[in-house]
């Protein structure tokens, strides 16, 4: 799935759009651009995680947040969250909490992202051809995991789960 056609905003550092850019470019010459980044979490408080299909552009194979994407042109950053629960793992009514943010880095891929926590119940019907696997784990879980294996995680996850778990 070529994904490197789809358009994105490009933002300035103060986080305004400039203009559009397809994706492969955006990420090819490091444009700032937006995301959002979605825990979901019941009501036992695990999270549900997923683990990037190998065909995605960035970090094939890591885990990572329950559910993650691009800002669309003209879309607001609530929209894109809700939208990319929809898609990723069947969440039409989500209701969402925005905890936090991140400024555009090499460690974010020049994205700012908005970072939003999910707390329900409802069934999860991960889309098989975004996501690889997935699960549901407690804190513990998550943090004994990525101490023994840092790198099977997104950098993006390991440092919103840091920030914003508990």
């Amino acid at each position: 799935m070529d994904q490197s056609k789809d358009l994105l905003e490009v933002v300035d550092s103060d986080n305004h759009v400039v203009g559009t850019e397809e994706r492969g470019v955006v990420h090819e010459r490091q444009l700032m651009h937006r995301s959002v980044h979605i825990l979901v979490k019941n009501d036992r408080g695990k999270f549900f995680l997923q683990k990037r299909a190998m065909h995605k552009d960035s970090e094939p194979g890591k885990w990572d947040t329950s559910a993650a994407g691009h800002v669309d042109v003209g879309e607001g950053i609530l929209h894109a969250a809700k939208r990319e629960l929809k898609e990723e793992l069947g969440l039409k009514y989500a209701v969402l909490r925005k905890v936090g943010n991140f400024e555009p880095s090499a460690k974010t891929g020049y994205e700012f992202v908005e970072i939003f926590i999910c707390e329900t119940d409802a069934p999860v019907i991960p889309d098989p051809i975004e996501i690889e696997d997935s699960g549901w784990f407690s804190s513990a879980e998550i943090n004994g995991w990525m101490a023994a294996d840092p790198n099977g995680f997104t950098t993006v996850f390991k440092r919103i789960f840091h920030q914003y778990s508990s």
